[in-house]
């Protein structure tokens, strides 16, 4: 009997313990029930009357009372956001390693992971090169809102073709 359960684990070795498979929900399948996946993110843009000349990513900010998006490595505020394709799927805990890598200040590790699925969820409605800008609602609460379907551009001056 103990030989036949044994071998029905002989697949699971210590190797797959200590260096799990290289796919992000796999990963994390048992830290978290879902696993949102994304190759595009938003990097800072000057658009209409605000301009910068950084570039970095952006995130929602993760207290009260701000406006606007957060650059991941700075935390400076940014009006607008581009959608960028950044070349590899990301997720919620890539990103959180980013923000402590950056030093940046998290007040609740789980509500930011929380905020972060979200977002990842609501970027997923947009395409590469939309400039977005963010509104936020109550106890962090936010929305993206697309500004324009690409930088230059403007819903006014959209060419209407018949």
């Amino acid at each position: 009997m103990r030989g036949n359960l044994h071998r029905g684990f002989e697949s699971l070795s210590l190797r797959h313990i200590f260096n799990p498979p290289s796919s992000p929900c796999l990963k994390k399948s048992f830290e978290q029930d879902s696993c949102m996946l994304t190759k595009k993110f938003p990097a800072a843009v000057s658009y209409g009357e605000f301009q910068t000349k950084s570039k970095e990513f952006l995130v929602p900010f993760f207290s009260e009372g701000k406006s606007g998006f957060q650059g991941l490595s700075s935390g400076k505020a940014f009006d607008h956001g581009v959608m960028a394709f950044i070349g590899k799927e990301i997720d919620a805990n890539d990103i959180f390693k980013m923000l402590v890598d950056s030093g940046q200040k998290i007040p609740n590790a789980q509500t930011t992971l929380k905020v972060l699925e979200r977002y990842l969820s609501e970027i997923q409605q947009f395409k590469i090169g939309n400039i977005v800008r963010i509104e936020y609602g109550r106890e962090l609460n936010f929305s993206l809102i697309k500004e324009a379907d690409r930088p230059g551009s403007t819903e006014k001056n959209k060419s209407k073709l018949p």
